[in-house]
C-alpha cells in the first residue's frame, strides 16, 4: 500500500512541473486556432473601390487663431493623406496667387476619418519670405498682396507612402481613382479636396 501511494505521489509531482506549454488545454488551442484564423481572414480581406472618391473637410475654431480640422473620406483604412494649410497671397509683378505654408503633414485613414488641430500662425512663411527678399532682390519679388483667407487641402496621391493594398486598389499611378477631385499629371492621377476659411492675416 505504501508502494502504491509513493507511486501516485511521484506521478503528481512529474505531472505538476511539467511546462505550461506541455498543460495547454484542447479549448485552449481551439481559441488559438480560430484568433490565428480570424486574423489571417482579416489579412486576406479585399479592399473594394466605391463608385466615386470623396474628400469632404470640416472645421471648427478652437480659439481665435486655432482650427479643429476633420476630414472624412470613403478612401479606405489605411490610406495616407496630405494635409496642408496655406495663406493665398500676390507677388509684385506677378499674377500667380502663391501660398504661404502654415501647415503640413500625412495622415493615415482610421475608421473613415482623420482630425487634428492646427495653430494659424503667419509669423514663419511670411519672415521667410522676407529674408529670401533681402538676400535675392532680382529673385525673389516682394509680397503685394494677402488674403485674408487660409486653405485647408486634403490630397491623395500613390507617389506618396502607400501600402501594396491601396495601390493595388486605386492603381499604381493613380489610374483607377475616380471623382470630382482628381487630377492629372503626365501619367500620375491624384485627388484633391480643398476649402477656404476665414482668419485674417496677422505678422
Amino acid at each position: 500500500m505504501k508502494k502504491i501511494f509513493n507511486v501516485l505521489l511521484i506521478s503528481l509531482v512529474v505531472i505538476g512541473c511539467q511546462p505550461n506549454s506541455k498543460r495547454q488545454t484542447v479549448k485552449e488551442k481551439i481559441v488559438e486556432t480560430n484568433e490565428n484564423k480570424n486574423a489571417k481572414s482579416k489579412e486576406e480581406t479585399t479592399l473594394e473601390a466605391p463608385e466615386e472618391y470623396k474628400i469632404d473637410i470640416y472645421n471648427s475654431k478652437v480659439n481665435e487663431r486655432n482650427l479643429k480640422i476633420v476630414v472624412t473620406t470613403n478612401f479606405p483604412d489605411g490610406t495616407n493623406l496630405l494635409l496642408s494649410v496655406g495663406r493665398p497671397h500676390y507677388l509684385k509683378g506677378k499674377n500667380e496667387i502663391y501660398s504661404g505654408d502654415i501647415f503640413s503633414s500625412d495622415f493615415t485613414v482610421k475608421r473613415g476619418e482623420i482630425e487634428t488641430t492646427v495653430e494659424i500662425d503667419d509669423s514663419k512663411w511670411y519672415n521667410e519670405h522676407k529674408k529670401l527678399v533681402k538676400q535675392l532682390p532680382n529673385d525673389i519679388m516682394p509680397i503685394k498682396q494677402i488674403s485674408d483667407e487660409v486653405e485647408i487641402s486634403v490630397t491623395f496621391s500613390p507617389a506618396r507612402t502607400q501600402s501594396k493594398k491601396i495601390l493595388d486598389l486605386v492603381g499604381e499611378y493613380g489610374e483607377n481613382l475616380n471623382g470630382e477631385g482628381i487630377s492629372k499629371l503626365g501619367k500620375l492621377t491624384t485627388f484633391k479636396a480643398s476649402k477656404k476659411i476665414n482668419i485674417p492675416f496677422e505678422k
